[in-house]
Order: structure tokens, then sequence, then C-alpha cells
């Protein structure tokens, strides 16, 4: 990528792999305190132009809902690879 088109870029987050409830893994990234950038795999693709990821932003769980699902760790609550019909 040339210097120019980095200078026009803005960064959103970093983010981490992670492993979902269901062993797939996924990339995640905090945008702010509230906001939780998730990137998911497309399981079943119809035909090579489609994409190979989607990208979701989600709510993130309070501390309160962290302490009271007995985790630490943002939890994926859609299985990850799966889609419904389109």
């Amino acid at each position: 990528m040339a210097q120019d088109e980095l200078e026009i870029m803005v960064k959103l987050t970093g983010c981490w792999t992670r492993l979902a409830d269901n062993g797939r893994v996924f990339l995640s990234g905090s945008v702010s305190d509230t906001i939780e950038l998730i990137i998911l795999p497309v399981e079943h693709r119809r035909s090579e132009s489609d994409p190979e990821w989607e990208v979701f932003l989600c709510e993130r769980p309070t501390v309160t809902n962290r302490i009271q699902a007995d985790t630490t760790e943002p939890r994926v609550t859609a299985s990850v690879g799966s889609k419904g019909s389109s």
C-alpha cells in the first residue's frame, strides 16, 4: 500500500483471534467502551465472488453481564460460521 493511501485511512481498532464456543475462529476488537467489532468467516460461499468474511458491530457486554455469565471474555451469541437463509 502506498504511503499516500495510508494517510487517508482511519484506524478503527485492533483485532484479536478468538475461539467461539463451537470451536470456530473469529476476530474481535473494541471500537468503544460499548461497541465491539466482530469479523466472522463466511462458511458457505455460493460463488468465488461472495465475500470470505463478514463484519458486524454489536453491543459489548457490560461488566455486570460478564460477572453474571461467569466469564471475563466477550461472547458471540450467534453460532460463528452459520448463516441464515438469504
